[in-house]
C-alpha cells in the first residue's frame, strides 16, 4: 500500500488532534479538513488560507519540538548534539515570523508556498504583533524546556540505546529543519520534492493518523515519548490517549507484545519529569471502539453533505465561546462573538522581525 505524502492516508480518517477538534466545535473540525466542500468560493477560499495557520498557543511547543528532533537527528548521524541549542530555537522561533511573512506575500501574488517544517502563525497572520512582554515570556519558555531535555535522565536513557533503534518522525528524518536553516548548515542544500507520509496505520480499513515525537523500537521492545511543554496537571488525561494512539501504531506496524511497550511523557517545562504510562489494554479497546463509532459518524456525515445537506446546520458550532476566540477560523461567524479583531489579515503591519 502507498503511504507517500500528501495522498495518504485517505480521507476521512481518525487522528487525536482531529478528534478533539470534532468534539470541540464540529465547525471547526469541517473547516480544517473538508473545506474543499463549502459551495461558497469566497469562504472556501478564506477558510483554506485560514485552515494552514497554527494557533499561537501551540508555538512554544513546536519549536521545542522542531529544536529536540533536530538535536536528536544530529546525534543519531553525528553522534553528537549541536551545539547551543537555545539559540537554534530561537532560529526556528524566528523563521516562524518570516514564514509568516512569506507565506502572507505569496497569497498576495495568487501562489502557495510550502515549507513541510513550518507554518504561518495565526497572529501574525492577522497583524496581531507579540508585545515584547508575549516574546519575552515566549522565549523565555523556550529556553527553560530546551535546558530541562539537555539535562534530563530520558536524554541519557535515549543515548543508551542503538541509534539504528532510534526512530524519528520520517517527514523529519528527510528534512530536520526549515529550508533556510537547512541552507546554513549546507548551502547546496536543495528541497526533497517528495516527502513520507505522517505515520498512519489502519485498523479494519480506518486509516489512523500516529504522529509520535520519538520513538525507540527493536523486534521486543518499544519506548514511546512525548514531549510536553504545558502543564503536567491540565494535560495528563490527554497525554495518556495520545501515547495510546501511538501504541496502537507500534502494535499494528511493529508487533511489539504489548507488555513491552513503554509510554512515556515528559514534562519539558518542570524540570523534564518523566511519567511512565503502562499500556492499558482495556483503554486501547475502547478507544478502538470510539473510533469506529467516529469514523462511522464521519462518514455518514460527509456523505449527508455530498447529496444536498446544508453543511451550516451538519456541522454547528461550538457553544463554548473560550474555543472560538483561539480558533484560527476567523471567516466563521462563531468568531464574530469577538468584534475587536481583525477578521481576515493584511500584509500592512507584517514584518519580519515579528518574533525576533
Amino acid at each position: 500500500m502507498d503511504k507517500r505524502w500528501p495522498d495518504w492516508p485517505p480521507k476521512p480518517n481518525i487522528s487525536y488532534t482531529g478528534r478533539k477538534k470534532f468534539s470541540e466545535c464540529m465547525r471547526s473540525w469541517f473547516f480544517q479538513y473538508y473545506n474543499s466542500m463549502i459551495p461558497d468560493e469566497d469562504l472556501k477560499a478564506r477558510i483554506f488560507q485560514q485552515s494552514k495557520l497554527m494557533p499561537t498557543e501551540a508555538l512554544a511547543g513546536k519549536v521545542v519540538d522542531d529544536t529536540i528532533t533536530f538535536a536528536l537527528f544530529h546525534l543519531k548521524h553525528k553522534g553528537m548534539l549541536p551545539e547551543r541549542l537555545d539559540e537554534i530555537a530561537m532560529k526556528i522561533l524566528t523563521e516562524y515570523g518570516k514564514f509568516t511573512l512569506r507565506w502572507k506575500r505569496a497569497i498576495m501574488d495568487g501562489r502557495r508556498i510550502y515549507d513541510n517544517n513550518l507554518q504561518p502563525v495565526d497572529r501574525l497572520f492577522f497583524d496581531e504583533p507579540y508585545t515584547p512582554e508575549e516574546k519575552s515570556v515566549l522565549k523565555d519558555k523556550i529556553r527553560l524546556c530546551m535546558a530541562n531535555f539537555v539535562n534530563s535522565d530520558v536524554l541519557e536513557e535515549i543515548r543508551s540505546y542503538p541509534v539504528e533503534s532510534w526512530k524519528i518522525p520520517p517527514q523529519k528524518e528527510c528534512k530536520p529543519l526549515p529550508d533556510a536553516l537547512m541552507r546554513e548548515i549546507d548551502p547546496l542544500f536543495e528541497t526533497p520534492s517528495d516527502f513520507p507520509a505522517i505515520p498512519w496505520f489502519q485498523m479494519q480499513d480506518i486509516p489512523i493518523y500516529a504522529s509520535y515525537d520519538f520513538m525507540v523500537v527493536n523486534p521486543d521492545f518499544a519506548m514511546i515519548i512525548d514531549w510536553k511543554t504545558g502543564d503536567k496537571n491540565r494535560g495528563w488525561t490527554f497525554a495518556v490517549e495520545q501515547l495510546h494512539y501511538y501504541a496502537a501504531y507500534v502494535l499494528e506496524e511493529y508487533h511489539v507484545p504489548p507488555e513491552n511497550i513503554s509510554l512515556q511523557a515528559v514534562w519539558l517545562s518542570q524540570n523534564a519529569e518523566k511519567q511512565i504510562i503502562f499500556l492499558n489494554s482495556d483503554q486501547l479497546s475502547q478507544m478502538k471502539l470510539r473510533w469506529e463509532q467516529d469514523y462511522k459518524r464521519f462518514m455518514q456525515l460527509l456523505s449527508d453533505l455530498r447529496y444536498g445537506g446544508d453543511w451550516r446546520k451538519q456541522f454547528p458550532i461550538t457553544e463554548t465561546p473560550y474555543v472560538c476566540m483561539r480558533c484560527p477560523f476567523r471567516a466563521c461567524e462563531g468568531y464574530g462573538r469577538k468584534s475587536d479583531v481583525n477578521l481576515d489579515g493584511s500584509l500592512s503591519n507584517a514584518n519580519e522581525e515579528s518574533l525576533e
